[in-house]
Order: structure tokens, then C-alpha cells, then sequence
């Protein structure tokens, strides 16, 4: 891929839908939703070590080159949609319908799955970014960006008290497409240990086991959010608290932009106008108060969970971000 790709990689409810919209608002940006979960990349482990670049960066390009290629409405069409510079409005409302009607025929037909036409031409997609918005891969980054210096990437990561009240939430009112509880997903849990990171805090899947809930997810926050910090540059990565882009929307989506050669545009402060002055109680939606959004696990943790998770991430170099937020 010669043009610049972005990555917007996060943990599960952190802020990573909305923010992948506000990239998508930019009309020189190409967006790609969670294509990683529905085209995996079974190739490179979901917790990689950046050491070890050299062996994935085949399977890397491969993947980042087929991009383009995908057509499957929730990665290419996920709503709200955004016109483009180098499109004009036949084809901007021919993509409408298509992507309604793939929506439509989705819901009605689960099996079928109508393809939704680029909305950029072929000639005139290489002139424009490429954002990623990824919840599988955050463990991933450090090989990624190691294989290709063009790359640069958001971090986003959110208080862990914020993180873990939603993921409790979605559970406990059945958004989770998996049946298993993200506390008990032993198998993935098994992969963040082979991170030199686990070694540092003496963990071990039995030690897990013998955990509350709310102490394997606050250890969950703290291993990948870890591993990424420690695998990357920091000058291709900006670290992203999703609380300070709820709090001052405008300011930190501009230096989100600068850091990745992005202009200011009308679209895009339309977008952060209308998603931060609606109100939605969509669970997934990006129509909401941030700030009352960020805030919620205030007043949905018990102050003895507070404590645990404080307890854990405190003095890890996640935690660091918000050892002042509790």
C-alpha cells in the first residue's frame, strides 16, 4: 500500500466506533470497520512481539494490500456514511442504497450478504488515507508498525473502570455475540501470557483462575494495553485517553489529525456536532454525551470494585495514564 494507512486499534469498548467514525468524516479518508473480525489475520498471533517482525511482515502486507478488496457492508458501509472528495452525488446516492438495501436483505436473510460497490473509484482510492479501526488487534500493533514505516496509529485506551463497566454491561444484557464471558476467555488470556509483559507481574493461569471477575479484566487491561505501549515507537503512535477526547472533542480530534496529515474540515466538525449533542441509549451507538458516556462507571461500580482495579493497575504503565482518575 503506497498511501498512508492509520490504525485505530483499542481495546473492546473504548471509544473505538466513535472515533473510527470521526476518521471516516474526513473526505480523504477511506474507513475500514473491524475487518480483522470477519477477515482474520490467522497468520500472526494476536499478541505479537515486535522482535520478531521479520516472520509476519509477508502475511502483513498481504493482508493490508487486500483491503481495498473488501466488500462486506459492515467493514466497508458501517453507518453513518460520509461523502468524499473525489466522489460525486450520483455515485455518493447510489452507495446509499446499496448499502441499505445489503443492510436490509442482512437482517431479513441472515445468509445473504449482498456486496456493497466502493465508493471510491479505483483510479482515485490511492489518493486517499486509509483508516483501520481494529478490537482484535491491539496486540498486533508493534509488528505491524514494524513493517511498514509509513504506518502511523492511535492507541486508544479508556479508564479501566470505564472499560470494565461496559464490558459487565454488554454481558449482562446479552451484546456479546461470544457466550463466554470475557473474565473467563482462558484461551486468550493464555495468549497475553506468552508476553514477556505477564512475566513482570508473575501471573499464571492458575493465579488467574483463583481472581474475581473484576480482577482478571482489570489484569486484561493492563497486559495488552501494556504490550502494545512497549512494543511501539512512540513517535508513530499517539496514545489516545478517550476521556480527553470527551471532554474537548474538537481540540483533540485536530491534533489527532495533525499527527496524521489530515486537514480540518466542515464534515468532520459537523460529525463531532451532531454525535456529541444527540442522545442515543444504543449500546453500540455513536450518538451520545461523551463526557456523561465516559463517566458512567461511577455510578455503576461498587466503590469495593473501584478499589480492586485500582489496586491492580496501579504503578503499571497503563495505569500511569489515570492513577489521578479515580
Amino acid at each position: 500500500m503506497d498511501r498512508q494507512l492509520i490504525l485505530l486499534f483499542g481495546m473492546p469498548r473504548s471509544g473505538t466506533t466513535w472515533i473510527g467514525k470521526i476518521f471516516d468524516s474526513h473526505p480523504s479518508v477511506i474507513y475500514r470497520h473491524e475487518p480483522d473480525s470477519w477477515k482474520r489475520m490467522v497468520a500472526i498471533p494476536v499478541i505479537s512481539n515486535s522482535d520478531e517482525y521479520e516472520k509476519y511482515c509477508r502475511d502483513i502486507t498481504d493482508y493490508i494490500e487486500g483491503l481495498d478488496t473488501i466488500s462486506l457492508q459492515p467493514v466497508v458501509a458501517k453507518l453513518p456514511v460520509f461523502s468524499k472528495k473525489t466522489v460525486g452525488s450520483i455515485r455518493y446516492g447510489f452507495f446509499r442504497i446499496n448499502v441499505l438495501l445489503s443492510m436490509l436483505l442482512s437482517r431479513l436473510f441472515s445468509k445473504v450478504k449482498l456486496p456493497v460497490i466502493s465508493l471510491v473509484t479505483p483510479g482515485k482510492v490511492k489518493l486517499m488515507s486509509m483508516a483501520w479501526k481494529s478490537i482484535e488487534s491491539l496486540g498486533r500493533l508493534g509488528v505491524i508498525l514494524k513493517c511498514n514505516k509509513r504506518i502511523k496509529a492511535i492507541h486508544i485506551i479508556r479508564h479501566p473502570c470505564g472499560y470494565i463497566s461496559s464490558v459487565l454491561s454488554g454481558e449482562s444484557g446479552g451484546k456479546f455475540v461470544c457466550n463466554t464471558a470475557t473474565s473467563e476467555d482462558y484461551a486468550f488470556f493464555d495468549e497475553l501470557l506468552k508476553s514477556p509483559i505477564s512475566k513482570k507481574y508473575g501471573l499464571s493461569i492458575e493465579k488467574l483462575e483463583n481472581m474475581q471477575a473484576i480482577e482478571r479484566l482489570s489484569w486484561r487491561w493492563v497486559l495488552i494495553n501494556e504490550h502494545a505501549m512497549s512494543n511501539t515507537e512512540s513517535e508513530r503512535v499517539f496514545v489516545l485517553k478517550y476521556e480527553d477526547l470527551c471532554k474537548k472533542p474538537v481540540d483533540v480530534t485536530k491534533k489527532m489529525f495533525e499527527f496524521t496529515g489530515l486537514e480540518w474540515n466542515e464534515q468532520t466538525e459537523k460529525f463531532l456536532s451532531n454525535s456529541t449533542s444527540k442522545q442515543s441509549d444504543a449500546y453500540y451507538s455513536v450518538y451520545k454525551d461523551p463526557v456523561k458516556s465516559s463517566e458512567k462507571w461511577k455510578s455503576k461500580l461498587e466503590s469495593d470494585e473501584i478499589n480492586a482495579i485500582r489496586k491492580i493497575i496501579s504503578g503499571t504503565i497503563p495505569g500511569q495514564l489515570y492513577e489521578k482518575d479515580f
